[in-house]
């Protein structure tokens, strides 16, 4: 038996957008979903999945608390929750819009060959980034690399923070 407890609960609502996100305009969605979310229930739909014994508890208020405990027992997971009348359980929201017309850019590390007339030479981890830039279409799940832009050396020399990227914080001060 597993037991998993979820402190903060959460409904986790997902709406995919049919055009990207405008100012000042009423705009139509594709699809929404709510689902319960939350480590420990997340860990309990897992493995009550692969047909191990579990119980999903923790702390849930109003209605979206009510949503969750009845979506769970729809999934046939057994739960345990606490139930309050303060607040009710929070909930995520995630907006997900067509993608952008144009290329798209991805950070990537490479490594670079050492050069033996460079003062840095003795480092053995030299590395730069890159973007790559990559169209996607969230409807097809394809990603079509277009074109290649360098955005050049990370500071203070291929990976280097220099003395005036960091410093420490002075004695007595809270980060």
């Amino acid at each position: 038996m597993i037991l998993t407890l979820t402190p903060n609960p959460a409904v986790d609502e997902t709406i995919e957008m049919d055009e990207p996100l405008a100012a000042d305009a009423v705009q139509s969605t594709r699809d929404m979903q709510f689902t319960p979310g939350g480590d420990g229930i997340n860990v309990s739909e897992f493995v009550h999945a692969l047909g191990g014994e579990t119980v999903a508890t923790g702390v849930t208020g109003g209605f979206t608390g009510y949503f969750i405990e009845q979506d769970l027992s729809g999934l046939d997971v057994p739960t345990d929750f606490c139930s309050v009348d303060s607040a009710p359980t929070r909930i995520n929201t995630t907006i997900l819009t067509p993608p952008p017309e144009g290329p798209q850019t991805t950070r990537v590390a490479t490594t670079r060959p050492s050069n033996a007339s460079s003062s840095n030479s003795s480092s053995p981890d030299r590395r730069s980034t890159r973007s790559v830039s990559t169209a996607s279409s969230r409807r097809s799940g394809s990603t079509t690399p277009t074109s290649s832009t360098s955005v050049g050396a990370s500071r203070g020399g291929w990976g280097r923070p220099t003395s005036t990227d960091w410093r420490p914080p002075a004695t007595g001060t809270r980060r």
